[in-house]
């Protein structure tokens, strides 16, 4: 494999939700349709400051709200934040793209928020998905390994044979900065919507708006099976 660079998936993030003190948005899909999206925390070592400053602040200013998701791939994402509603629009918060970062404990597990680019994180604006993904195998692991020097811990392998997700994101192209912490059953609804070209739905599906708040305590819906999906390894 030469000098290629080795990227190890370490995948702490199934204990983030419980930290105190957390940020978190809620996206209001209609008055009774909400996605909790937990964002970051001093204490977190892992967490991406910038990339969650962006969110916040475009959510604060207003930016998101009546905004639509304008890209849906059932068992893939759903894709918002494009103010031109086509996915050539929208900036970060400072103007134009800014670089989120990387970091390898967040990993694209069901209910990852993440930013949309063009393939690297230095090209981050206000466009984001949030992970609906798809049944994982041991052997697709395997494959990112080989293929793409993409290494994970035992934790990380378990966390996507169990929960399913879109590993091939992983490795530095996509900046994960936030996760679910309820309304991953929107998430599967509006991902089931029909679709046209571009994969954009026939009919829209907006955002009514966009709150930043400090994390209560309340109940944490963290994967799939909190929901009675059953999302997990194939063989």
């Amino acid at each position: 494999m030469g000098n290629q660079m080795q990227v190890v998936i370490s995948a702490s993030r199934n204990l983030y939700p419980y930290i105190p003190g957390v940020i978190h948005s809620t996206l209001k899909h209609n008055p009774d349709a909400r996605i909790w999206c937990l964002l970051e925390d001093d204490e977190v070592p892992y967490a991406l400051p910038e990339a969650c400053e962006n969110f916040t602040t475009l959510a604060r200013e207003g930016y998101y709200d009546e905004l639509i998701f304008h890209r849906v791939i059932e068992d893939f994402m759903i894709q918002g934040g494009d103010p031109r509603g086509d996915g050539f629009g929208g900036e970060s918060c400072w103007g134009g793209f800014f670089d989120g970062g990387w970091t390898p404990q967040l990993l694209h597990l069901p209910g990852a928020l993440a930013y949309a680019n063009s393939g690297d994180t230095s090209t981050d604006g206000s466009q984001f998905y949030i992970v609906k993904g798809q049944p994982v195998s041991e052997n697709e692991l395997n494959y990112y390994t080989a293929e793409a020097n993409i290494y994970y811990t035992e934790e990380a392998r378990q966390l996507y044979c169990a929960n399913g997700g879109y590993p091939s994101l992983d490795g530095g192209s996509y900046t994960v900065f936030g996760q679910l912490i309820d309304g991953l059953d929107v998430v599967y609804a509006i991902s089931a919507v029909e679709t046209g070209d571009n994969n954009k739905p026939k009919k829209a599906v907006y955002i009514d708006s966009v709150t930043v708040e400090q994390y209560d305590g309340s109940e944490i819906r963290f994967y799939p099976a909190d929901y009675g999906f059953t999302t997990g390894s194939t063989k």
